[in-house]
């Protein structure tokens, strides 16, 4: 932990390897995948076919693979994706990870940009907290923008 009591995570990039934990972080919400559910192994199949590390880094807390992130860089800092295992959430990782892509986007000057389902309120408090802002919304997703001063 860092002084502020804020978990002290480290991301590296995806590999192939991989593959388990997005699955689990994006499918199936955290769930171990079961090999004897011949749809979910289907689901996981596929799911390897459309795979891309390359766009994707994996989030540590104590040496321990924990979640995935997606940001997309350009313009602004687009979060493209980020969920943590359920048996870490509730730690204050989300909001380190936020705390130090609002840093980057105070030096940067450039915004944050995210969409967050309307079902998913845990994660839309944790970004209103975080100072993002509704901009836009359509029938399953709220767009929030975190705009550094």
């Amino acid at each position: 932990m860092k002084e502020n009591n804020t978990p002290d995570f480290k991301l590296r990039q995806a590999t192939q390897a991989d593959v388990k934990l997005m699955f689990r972080l994006q499918k199936i919400d955290g769930a171990h995948l079961n090999q004897d559910d011949g749809e979910q192994v289907a689901k996981f199949e596929e799911y390897k076919l459309d795979f891309k590390p390359a766009e994707i880094q994996i989030v540590y807390l104590a040496g321990e693979p924990v979640g995935r992130l997606r940001v997309v860089r350009g313009d602004e800092i687009y979060i493209g994706g980020m969920q943590i295992l359920p048996e870490y959430r509730g730690r204050g990782l989300g909001t380190a990870i936020l705390e130090s892509l609002i840093e980057e986007s105070k030096q940067t000057s450039k915004p944050i940009r995210l969409e967050v389902f309307h079902n998913n309120l845990p994660a839309f408090s944790l970004y209103q907290k975080a100072g993002f802002k509704v901009v836009e919304e359509n029938d399953q997703q709220k767009i929030m923008v975190y705009e550094p001063s």
